[in-house]
This record gives C-alpha cells, structure tokens and sequence, in this order.
C-alpha cells in the first residue's frame, strides 16, 4: 500500500521530457545503390514512420500496397523500401578462405616471424569441422552461424584471452592436415613450406614457447576484423 502511495506521489511530479523526438530508422541494401541507412523523426514524419513499422511488422501482399497513399508510395519507392524484384539483393554471408587470406593488409610489424617448422607446435585450441554442424566443444559459442557461408571443411582458432572465434574454410585436404597436427599423426616439421606458412598466419601453428601464453598476433585477426563488419551488419539488419 506504501509503495502504491509512493508511486502515485511520484507521478505527480513526472512529466514528459519536452525535448524528446523519437524517430523510426531503417537499413537496406539493393542491387544497383547498395547500403542505405535513414532515420525519420515522428514529429515531422508521423504517417511515413508508422508506415514503415508496419511495413516491418508484418507481411505485405500486392492489395495492401496498393493501400498505400500515392506520396508516401512514391517516396517508399525513393528510399529503396520498395522495389522492383529485379534489384532485390543476394544474401550476403561470411566466408574466409584459407586459400585467400588478406595478409598483404597487415601492417608489417604484426605479421608472424619467419620460423623453422621445428620451432613451431600446434595451437591446443583449433578445432576441425567436417560436417553441417561446428563442432560440440565450441558449437553453443557459435552464435551467428546463419550468417555463415554453407560449408563443411573449416578451421576454427580459439583466442582464450579474448573469446574470439575465428572460423577459416579450407579445401578437404587441409583440413585432414590439421586434423593429423591436432592428434598428433603429423608433426608441423613434416609439412612443406606453404601449408606451414599458412597454418602459421592463423594460428593453427605458434611459436613453441608462446604455446602456454596465447600471442595472437596473425592472420587470423586480420581477416576477422576486416569481415566481422559484414557480419554484424547482416545480423543485425535482420
């Protein structure tokens, strides 16, 4: 009943703040312009702003656009909210290939030193995926698969310091490369100069004395950030 009281008297005192103007805002992309971002205010466009809500709330066939005011269908049509379905956008997903890693974007200094193979070991946290699915010690990590490219053959590298999974797709033969590292059927001496490079620029081999203290600073952190962008942006552009 206190509490009751207390909320009543409260409110007597409360007011909307004056200065408040909410606005609806948007993301999309088409064929021909790309990304587009807008935000409209309420204030000065109240029917174009519960417009798009409703637009985005539900399903739209042909007869209720065709509701749709003349002005507010033009400019529907202006924005890029409404198009013709030849420059409806292909889904775009993320894909790192190990064949084409973005190595000449690093900076020089955070590029991994040359190393002979006998000084390298296998990092202890990669793991190997071969079917639909990542695998079962990482898979409830792996929250943004739909966003993935389709692909069973990849490489995933574990940052304990910051929790970063970094996924890698790799043809079959590669992956039985790691696969042979990780338990231990291959040493990284055995392998030949451009699978160890490559292994080395991800992550997958590190300098034996750094193996206990995790030095992440190779390749994979340069092909990640330059995509996890991508990623965000699609996942949260719904």
């Amino acid at each position: 009943m206190e509490s009751q009281m207390s909320y009543n008297n409260s409110l007597s005192n409360i007011v909307i703040n004056p200065s408040v103007d909410v606005g609806t805002g948007f993301r999309l992309r088409t064929k021909t312009k790309g990304t587009r971002e807008e935000i409209f205010m309420v204030r000065e466009h109240a029917d174009l702003c519960q417009l798009l809500v409703d637009l985005a709330a539900s399903d739209w066939n042909k007869d209720r656009l065709s509701d749709i005011p003349q002005h507010l269908f033009n400019k529907l049509l202006e924005l890029g909210v409404l198009i013709d379905r030849t420059e409806v956008p292909d889904e775009v997903y993320f894909r790192c290939d190990l064949d084409n890693l973005p190595l000449d974007l690093m900076p020089d200094k955070a590029r991994a030193p040359e190393q002979q193979n006998g000084n390298l070991v296998v990092n202890p946290h990669v793991y190997v995926q071969s079917t639909p699915e990542p695998p079962t010690e990482i898979a409830q990590r792996v929250v943004i698969r739909d966003s993935f490219a389709l692909g069973q053959s990849m490489v995933w590298v574990d940052d304990p310091l910051t929790g970063m999974l970094a996924p890698y797709w790799c043809d079959p033969n590669l992956l039985e490369k790691v696969r042979s590292l990780i338990s231990n059927e291959v040493s990284p001496s055995e392998l030949d100069p451009q699978t160890a490079s490559v292994l080395r620029s991800i992550d997958v081999l590190v300098p034996e004395q750094s193996c206990g203290i995790r030095n992440f600073q190779c390749g994979h952190r340069a092909c990640t950030k330059l995509s996890t962008s991508k990623i965000l942006s699609k996942k949260l552009s719904g």
